[in-house]
């Protein structure tokens, strides 16, 4: 694959794969280390990827399998988990911090939307991981049912049945936070 190819290919996919391992992976050192890997690994399989499934969820499994991998290595530690905090100390979410700075809202906008995303994401946290890795894909990242089916090798029935069980707590979550 030539250069320019590529360049188009990221112009068109590198935030959302960004997006995708932020959203997933807390510390920003890391979550560029693995978006370089997920890059290289792009670069040197594009050409063979053969279209049996569509090129979205074909990314995804390839960022899914470098933040297994990620979190495989022994270095990793789980203080961060235990303290729920983000691993700078913060109370903030990264990936959010580049949306709010990417969309340039007003001051006050900014702040509310800082909050609601906060809290979305603290709620997030307390669904089970199987309703929290489906609301992810299909809520945050945007991915169709279909899509998250092909992504994650499960049967549609599955996906529907946790991502009701996880809308149906989120929304007591959230009645409970107001």
């Amino acid at each position: 694959m030539d250069h320019n190819t590529f360049d188009q290919f990221l112009d068109h996919w590198q935030n959302d794969i960004y997006r995708m391992i932020r959203s997933r992976v807390n510390d920003r050192a890391d979550a560029e280390d693995i978006m370089q890997e997920v890059l290289l690994k792009l670069y040197r399989g594009l050409e063979s990827f053969r279209g049996e499934s569509q090129l979205k969820t074909w990314i995804y499994r390839l960022v899914k399998n470098a933040i297994a991998d990620y979190y495989r290595k022994p270095w990793w530690k789980f203080d961060w988990i235990m303290e729920r905090k983000f691993p700078d100390g913060s109370k903030s979410h990264p990936a959010l911090e580049q949306y709010i700075d990417e969309q340039q809202v007003s001051a006050l906008d900014a702040v509310l939307s800082k909050e609601q995303g906060e809290l979305l994401l603290r709620l997030v946290d307390r669904l089970s991981p199987a309703e929290r890795e489906y609301f992810t894909l299909r809520f945050l990242d945007g991915f169709s049912l279909l899509q998250m089916s092909d992504a994650t090798g499960h049967n549609l029935n599955t996906i529907k049945t946790h991502l009701y069980r996880a809308v149906k707590k989120m929304k007591a979550y959230l009645l409970e936070e107001s």
